[in-house]
């Protein structure tokens, strides 16, 4: 009993010698301007970088600290150093590393858990907290809180959506809330939790909560009533658990479930192998064709027996700079139709793109009700939402997937999944999705639909993903047309239309092997009658 209590007092006596060396130390420090890396508080505080990689030995989790506590070197905490600088850390990351469990939390209540956070050794002066945390990858803002007190030193776990401070908008800008660390896709993406000592509530930002807020915004703000700041960057690692049988992989149930759920599985098929869904249609939907169109090249839809469109099963995302742009279909809705990119000029150059209504295919009006028409292989697609498919799917009310994307990522319509708005769409019409890595959305304005591809896709895959035309048979130039109509009649399909003073049409019967009976007059061929059987 005597024993313990002496080597009570006697770790009472070692902490109290500490003190008092590291208080002389730091005097000297501050009287020499020593460049230490204890800050010295009297006569301000150097805002530039600091060190606070603050480390804790492996399987450990960092304290939480009440106010005015100090962090010191003992047998209980030996690897953390007594330098007593600002600091701010977290027991959701270790060694530089978010744990799984705080990866991508799902929603309670419609809010998402923000990770535990705590801090020690405010400056001296400090009256109100800032804390900001963005993506590295993406420059994404996840948290924006202002007007914390200086009163307090952690926020819980789940705690950030509900404090009594104010929040700004979730990542997606579409809420106001915390958006949880969810990397787009496999390997290491690094986000930043920056925490500022501020001398002041700073009169430029808002006294609520609200989406009205950026990181530049907040920043900018308190730029000058900042003492100091700490930062506590993490890493979340998305490594790739696939077992290599998607056959039943769960990408592959979702994308089969998608065209099922939406009533198109008679018309489409799926078959997965190792890498791909290969969806099977003949790009003809059942629904209203080709009527309302005003520029026509005089192009016919005819249905392509078997094309194949490969969707990725395992997505991964690429830099910014290196997103896969084509003159071709950048994907396949759930009735197994091609989609394009809005552009009737040819391929886009994404690093230098600038919208021009010249090569708009519906400015040009180039597209019928429906958002699509045929191309120069007499190839039924869609260059915009497929709003005539929507109608007819099953599942229309519940904000589904509207198609795949090549690089794997799914096609939504104008809401998230949610039901939400679809917040601020990238160059291609993503935005980072929680499930999936990414998503694209159809959108009123330019580019309408998926412009190009944010995932790694295999170019000479993608080079056989064509609907071969009908041979020996010619396209036209785009012609302002009038009266366009597009009839079916049992196995004969008629599209008619006039130009200038002259009526023009083309039609074509089905035969067997993929050949088709066609009878035409257009202006393109000057106005002669002329027939033929092509084949695909």
């Amino acid at each position: 009993m005597v024993n313990s209590k002496f080597k009570k007092i006697s770790q009472i006596l070692v902490k109290m010698r500490i003190r008092f060396f590291i208080k002389i130390y730091r005097l000297l420090l501050c009287t020499c301007f020593t460049i230490s890396l204890i800050s010295c508080r009297g006569g301000g505080s150097d805002t530039g970088s600091q060190d606070n990689s603050t480390s804790f030995s492996a399987g450990e989790s960092s304290p939480v600290v009440s106010d005015n506590a100090s962090i010191e070197a003992n047998d209980e905490n030996p690897s953390i150093t007594a330098t007593q600088d600002f600091t701010l850390f977290s027991q959701a990351i270790v060694n530089g590393e978010l744990l799984d469990e705080y990866k991508c939390e799902k929603k309670v209540n419609g809010v998402e858990n923000s990770l535990p956070l705590a801090w020690s050794n405010m400056p001296d002066g400090t009256k109100k907290l800032a804390l900001t945390m963005n993506g590295v990858d993406t420059g994404n803002s996840y948290l924006l809180l202002w007007d914390i007190d200086s009163s307090l030193s952690a926020i819980n776990h789940g705690e950030a959506n509900n404090g009594p401070w104010f929040i700004g908008p979730n990542k997606d800008g579409t809420t106001i809330g915390y958006t949880s660390p969810c990397s787009p896709s496999l390997g290491s993406h690094e986000y930043v939790l920056t925490l500022y000592a501020l001398s002041a509530t700073p009169s430029a930002l808002p006294s609520e909560s609200t989406i009205n807020i950026t990181n530049d915004i907040l920043t900018d703000a308190i730029k000058d009533v900042t003492i100091d700041t700490t930062v506590l960057s993490f890493k979340s690692v998305v490594l790739d658990t696939s077992d290599g049988l998607n056959t039943t992989s769960d990408r592959c149930s979702v994308i089969k479930s998608s065209i099922i759920d939406a009533g198109f599985g008679d018309e489409v098929t799926v078959n997965c192998d190792t890498e791909y869904a290969n969806l099977h249609s003949s790009t003809y939907p059942e629904h209203d064709l080709m009527n309302g169109i005003t520029g026509s090249n005089e192009q016919i839809p005819v249905p392509a027996k078997d094309y194949s469109s490969p969707i990725r099963l395992n997505s991964t995302a690429l830099s910014p700079g290196l997103y896969t742009t084509r003159d071709a279909a950048l994907g396949v809705a759930v009735n197994g139709v091609p989609i394009y990119d809005y552009s009737s000029g040819g391929e886009l150059d994404i690093n230098n793109w600038i919208y021009d209504s010249n090569d708009d295919t519906n400015a040009l009006g180039q597209l019928d009700d429906c958002g699509g028409h045929a191309g120069r292989g007499d190839d039924y697609h869609y260059h915009k939402k497929p709003s005539c498919m929507i109608e007819m799917m099953l599942n229309k009310d519940q904000n589904p997937i509207l198609g795949w994307s090549f690089d794997g990522y799914p096609i939504y319509g104008d809401q998230s999944p949610d039901g939400t708005p679809n917040g601020s769409l990238g160059v291609c019409n993503h935005i980072e999705d929680e499930t999936f890595g990414y998503r694209y959305h159809t959108s009123n304005a330019p580019p309408y639909i998926i412009m190009c591809l944010v995932g790694e896709t295999d170019s000479e895959k993608l080079d056989s993903v064509r609907v071969q035309p009908l041979q020996e048979r010619t396209s036209g130039q785009p012609i302002t047309v009038n009266n366009l109509s597009f009839i079916t009649d049992g196995n004969k399909r008629t599209l008619g239309y006039s130009f200038g003073n002259s009526e023009y049409f083309i039609s074509y019967t089905s035969l067997e092997d993929d050949c088709y009976s066609f009878e035409s007059k257009t202006f393109e061929d000057g106005g002669s009658l002329k027939k033929g059987i092509y084949c695909r």
